[in-house]
């Protein structure tokens, strides 16, 4: 009986100390974003409270809502997750122009990124919230949630190769879009009758998928999904692709140049992320 008394106890210290591993090699954390470049006046708001200017430097916490000035040439580039910790808050006291000593800064402060990093740009007159920020170690591999919510507007990133299990998601009025690592272009037009809005969703390269009003589509690498009507996912064109690659080329500086787009007829110089393998044919995806 004392035997088996022990062996049992001798199970349950294991059982206990097996699920404290499981516990300490897959911890969640929520990550922040920072401000990286501004041009033109923009704003954020937090949940509860009110509108507040952003700068080079201004965190951004998962709840944020950004705003861009309406006017047509400003924009500001936002560092999402691991990479944003390390940048200096805005007011940071570093010298003269606070920013000055970071790589790509400008007269009003800057920062280049890397190609493990993501980074969304936001157009003008866009209005964006950043609902989700997560990552999971699991030790073996950093799994991120990131969920962003285009309410209205126009926005591009590049998104750094995800790890298995990792979500990338952009929620809109219509649906949501899914994003499996690289170059994306989305606009959501403004509607005067809900619903009824210009949607465009395009992959300069890299695969997404989209959502629309129940519908699911494929997106591959140089093709862009247009609500229409009809709803359909045609070719980008090689100019708007071309502008899409060469931004990921300025924010991202380093990215390796090819000799041809994955449309096939197009034999620009741009630049590729590490994209490789056919891609899938365009069209509506099976539920």
């Amino acid at each position: 009986m004392k035997t088996t008394s022990s062996l049992i106890h001798g199970l349950l210290v294991c059982g206990i100390a097996l699920a404290t591993v499981s516990t300490l090699s897959a911890q969640t954390r929520t990550e922040v974003a920072k401000v990286i470049r501004v041009r033109g006046a923009a704003r954020y708001m937090v949940a509860g409270g009110g509108w507040q200017d952003i700068h080079v430097g201004t965190t951004l916490e998962p709840g944020s809502v950004i705003q861009s000035d309406m006017e047509g040439s400003a924009y500001v580039d936002v560092l999402l997750g691991k990479g944003a910790e390390g940048f200096p808050a805005y007011g940071a006291a570093i010298g003269p122009n606070p920013f000055s000593s970071f790589p790509g800064a400008g007269p009003g402060g800057g920062y280049t990124a890397t190609t493990k990093e993501t980074v969304v740009r936001v157009f003008s007159n866009t209005v964006l919230g950043l609902d989700k920020l997560q990552v999971t170690e699991t030790g073996a591999a950093m799994v991120t949630d990131t969920e962003l919510d285009l309410r209205q507007g126009h926005i591009a990133a590049n998104v750094k190769k995800l790890s298995a299990g990792s979500d990338f998601r952009i929620r809109y009025p219509e649906g949501v879009a899914r994003i499996h690592g690289s170059i994306l272009d989305m606009l959501v037009g403004k509607a005067e009758t809900p619903g009824q809005g210009q949607v465009t969703f395009g992959m300069a390269l890299g695969t997404g998928e989209i959502t629309y009003k129940g519908t699911g589509y494929t997106v591959p690498p140089g093709y862009e999904f247009v609500s229409g009507p009809p709803p359909a996912v045609i070719p980008m064109p090689g100019k708007q692709q071309g502008d899409l690659l060469a931004l990921a080329y300025a924010i991202l500086p380093g990215l390796a140049p090819i000799t041809h787009l994955p449309v096939p007829g197009q034999t620009e110089v741009f630049f590729v992320t590490g994209t490789s393998g056919p891609p899938p044919k365009p069209g509506i995806r099976p539920e």
